[in-house]
């Protein structure tokens, strides 16, 4: 079973202690600004949700539960995936179709993925 309480508590921590990074490791593009960074951290604070449990469709086509921690309403959802080891990804669709979208790990990273 999911601790939701403590899995919101985890979620807001690294959100006030992510630190963006001093040099990213980019192929293309350039680092995103620190504005645009303590923007996106404060969107995605206004983002969080209650975590309720969905199913998603992973990249192999198999269905499996997952819990919503994000909603940016713009058609992006940042999941919580027990079965992953306990790791966080970006799914989009609607809660009826949702589809896991690729960026897994942490949930800041997540959300700035999307």
């Amino acid at each position: 079973m999911t601790d939701l309480i403590l899995l919101t508590r985890r979620i807001v921590e690294e959100i006030d202690d992510y630190a963006a990074p001093s040099s990213p490791n980019l192929s293309l593009g350039s680092a995103p600004e620190r504005a645009w960074i303590s923007e996106q951290l404060h969107f995605m604070r206004s983002a969080l949700v209650v975590p309720y449990r969905v199913q998603v469709t992973d990249d192999a086509g198999e269905s499996r539960a997952v819990f919503v921690v994000a909603n940016d309403e713009l058609g992006s959802l940042v999941v919580y995936d027990p079965s992953e080891g306990g790791d966080f990804a970006l799914a989009v669709g609607s809660v009826q179709n949702l589809v896991l979208a690729g960026p897994r790990g942490d949930a800041v990273g997540c959300f700035l993925a999307r």
